[in-house]
């Protein structure tokens, strides 16, 4: 393998991104009612991802992850098409079953989209999209959530797999999937484990491109979660952490503000005061605060009487 500089793969990188953009990060609230209960529900929420992805070839979908509420996408192409596609997902989404026994309403399901001016913040938005389902779900890794691009990015087992079992999405299919014929004419979507793999339709390796390469999209992945709080505010979501994200927050902030104490030497006053910082700029929950602070539950459920939490767990 040729040795490429440092240098030479930072100056590939942004040439990409100079190249292929705009890019745009596409988020619907957070706050929404919940719309995919369950995996027959996710399932439905990716084809017709996929399907309305398909119908406008002049867009890349570098990284998405479909959450019980709400969607991320980060994507290439002129705003008014990325927010066509958007629109017809959502137009797909408002017929199908699922919604429509649940009754619930899309009004507010509305796109918001962020423009992305540099490589920086494309690789962070892409890392933190692809970090949003293990985030909220403790029982996923960022390479293991299926509802999404994560678990492909820089995974060849996993490419490989879908690329070898992948069964074509059936006319008949599409039509099911959308009750219309608009999908008539695509070709191109496959489905393992019975529903549309994200593969089919996101663009994988424009995505990985824009890193230098395994190692440096893993360490972005893994690093400081300051980056990642950062990119929630811009986008005005409320990020809730891991429990392994804060404890290394935690410890971070006690070396830091009180020496090298263990969180039991702290005094009362000191925990309180590390227990508001958590809170207001962490979104710790009442539940972690308690645990890694060592605190009295009544005590921490007193300063944040709005975020109590069964204990009993």
């Amino acid at each position: 393998m040729t040795n490429v500089t440092f240098r030479e793969q930072e100056a590939l990188c942004e040439q990409i991104f100079l190249q292929k953009g705009p890019f745009w990060h596409i988020c619907t609230p957070e706050n929404h009612p919940i719309l995919f209960g369950n995996e027959s529900d996710y399932k439905m929420a990716v084809n017709l991802l996929g399907v309305s992805a398909k119908l406008f070839p002049d867009i890349h979908i570098l990284a998405c992850q479909i959450m019980s509420n709400h969607l991320h996408e980060i994507v290439s192409g002129s705003l008014e098409r990325v927010l066509c596609q958007v629109s017809v997902f959502k137009k797909y989404l408002s017929r199908s079953k699922a919604i429509q026994q649940r009754a619930t309403s899309l009004d507010h399901f509305v796109a918001k989209h962020f423009g992305i001016d540099s490589l920086s913040y494309l690789r962070n938005s892409i890392v933190y999209v692809n970090r949003n389902g293990y985030v909220v779900n403790p029982n996923t890794t960022p390479f293991s959530y299926p509802w999404g691009s994560s678990r492909f990015y820089f995974n060849p087992e996993a490419i490989l797999r879908h690329q070898e079992i992948g069964k074509p999405l059936t006319l008949r299919e599409r039509q099911q999937i959308t009750h219309s014929r608009t999908a008539d004419m695509i070709t191109d979507l496959y489905t393992v484990d019975g529903y549309v793999s994200p593969l089919s339709f996101c663009d994988i390796v424009l995505g990985e491109s824009l890193f230098r390469g395994a190692r440096h999209y893993s360490v972005q992945l893994a690093k400081s979660v300051e980056s990642h709080r950062d990119l929630a505010h811009i986008i005005g979501e409320t990020m809730y952490y891991t429990d392994d994200d804060l404890f290394s927050i935690t410890m971070t902030l006690i070396r830091t503000q009180y020496g090298n104490k263990a969180a039991t030497l702290l005094s009362n006053s000191e925990k309180v005061e590390l227990a508001k910082t958590l809170h207001r700029d962490y979104n710790a929950s009442n539940r972690q605060i308690t645990r890694f602070l060592k605190l009295d539950p009544l005590v921490v459920d007193g300063m944040f009487p709005a975020d109590r939490r069964d204990y009993k767990l």
